[in-house]
């Protein structure tokens, strides 16, 4: 195949195992497809490898769309950056209390899973917003700016914002929020109410926790990403899989990570979408089962649903994400996850995976 007469449509799914290519030749009418071991010391050489092994360059490529699980890897592993949660004072443990139901009341030893941010890295400041989104209180800067001093020494690598009522009146946020990048231009810092201007106090600051422990990693591969591509002369738009089914820019990537929670495993459910109306089936299940996790989906009618909510590790033990998600389950088993025992002797399998190098 000679690629000076081809245009190619390129669609790039980078997982925990392995990282997939499909090129769709859009003069030919040609579709081909690769499959490469993933490569964790730089994930665009796997992407290579698999456009060598077609015998193409990015630059025969006139559109670039890519799905990855690099995010809710990163959160069912817990493989994040140091994050801090900054709160209003006296809401310190809105994480821990969750919703303060008891999910799976038959299970007597049934428990949580732990917060996604830890106490010790959970922090109050003096600021105040009320119901009607009144400024009750300004933040104290005098006082951030001793909790900075201290985070710089601690490695602090990322800052969520969640202050109470601040769905009401960002203000605040707002003013702590552009405070930290003036101080700290290296950190990612993100706020709850940046993500969703929604009452949903818990929910709220579990995204800004999720959207900060990723921040880092998935900002480094962004920016690396982008630059491969230029690098490769590839001068056309690039896109990742929104979890909502459409598609974000890099930019929106960049600081909205947990927008790419299910980044990969949609573009599988909107396939089988497709393929259930070209073949008339009513009722589909959509399976997937990679390296790290497992995911399912149902797709009635030729559709599939799409929530406000999505549980990271399962509704009865996980953690809330308040975004536009297709309705997908998905837990930490798959097949390169790893089992042991846990402290009480019985099995456990995942989430840690072996990756693409057991």
């Amino acid at each position: 195949m000679t690629s000076k007469s081809s245009e190619f449509l390129l669609a790039i799914d980078i997982g925990g195992t392995f990282t997939d290519l499909t090129v769709f030749d859009t003069r030919r009418h040609e579709l081909m497809a690769v499959k490469c071991l993933t490569s964790y010391e730089d994930f665009i050489l796997a992407v290579d490898q698999c456009m060598s092994a077609l015998g193409l360059t990015m630059a025969d490529a006139i559109s670039f769309k890519h799905g990855t699980t690099l995010v809710i890897n990163a959160l069912l592993e817990r493989k994040g950056a140091r994050t801090v949660l900054l709160t209003t004072r006296g809401f310190r443990d809105v994480l821990e209390i969750a919703r303060g139901n008891r999910a799976l009341p038959f299970q007597m030893h049934y428990r949580k899973s732990d917060p996604l941010i830890t106490r010790e890295w959970r922090f109050e400041i003096d600021e105040r917003v009320d119901a009607q989104g009144h400024v009750l209180r300004a933040p104290d800067l005098d006082e951030l700016d001793q909790h900075i001093d201290s985070w710089k020494k601690q490695g602090v690598e990322s800052v969520a914002i969640s202050f109470i009522n601040a769905y009401a009146n960002a203000a605040n946020e707002k003013i702590v929020q552009d405070h930290l990048r003036h101080r700290c231009p290296e950190w990612f810092i993100t706020s709850g109410s940046g993500l969703s201007r929604e009452w949903y106090e818990y929910e709220r600051t579990a995204t800004a926790s999720a959207n900060a422990f990723v921040g880092p990693q998935v900002g480094h591969y962004v920016q690396r990403l982008d630059q491969a591509l230029n690098e490769r002369r590839y001068q056309s738009g690039r896109y990742f899989m929104g979890s909502g089914s459409g598609v974000i820019d890099f930019e929106t990537a960049r600081a909205e990570p947990v927008r790419l929670v299910e980044s990969g495993p949609v573009g599988g459910v909107v396939g089988a979408a497709a393929y259930a109306q070209a073949l008339g089936l009513s009722h589909v299940v959509a399976f997937d089962i990679g390296g790290t996790t497992a995911k399912c989906a149902l797709v009635k009618d030729a559709h599939f649903d799409v929530k406000t909510s999505y549980w990271v590790g399962g509704y009865e033990h996980g953690f809330p994400i308040r975004s536009s998600i297709i309705d997908i389950v998905e837990v930490g088993a798959g097949g390169g996850s790893i089992a042991g025992l846990d402290p009480d002797g019985r099995l456990q399998v995942g989430p840690r995976s072996a990756g693409s190098f057991p």
